[in-house]
């Protein structure tokens, strides 16, 4: 998993209001790139169908995703729990 691949989910779901030439791992969710609550559950889910991850049914999971460095990290690490 890469940004790149990070950011073709976020145009699933913003579409062409995401230029990634500016995202950048620090880049906040919500501040930075303007997710909406129910966009970013949907980022979340999109996230763990690519990856096969379950994220929304730990709370204390999602309290660490502010930035999509944060995001690529807990899915990295719970990528690998579950292999």
């Amino acid at each position: 998993m890469n940004i790149d691949e990070m950011i073709e989910l976020l145009r699933r779901i913003k579409g062409d209001l995401i230029d990634a030439s500016s995202i950048t791992l620090e880049s906040h969710l919500v501040g930075d790139l303007r997710l909406s609550s129910m966009q970013l559950v949907s980022f979340i889910v999109l996230c763990e169908s690519k990856y096969e991850v379950e994220l929304l049914s730990d709370t204390e999971l999602l309290s660490k995703i502010f930035t999509l460095g944060d995001a690529i990290d807990l899915i990295s690490t719970q990528s690998v729990k579950l292999t």
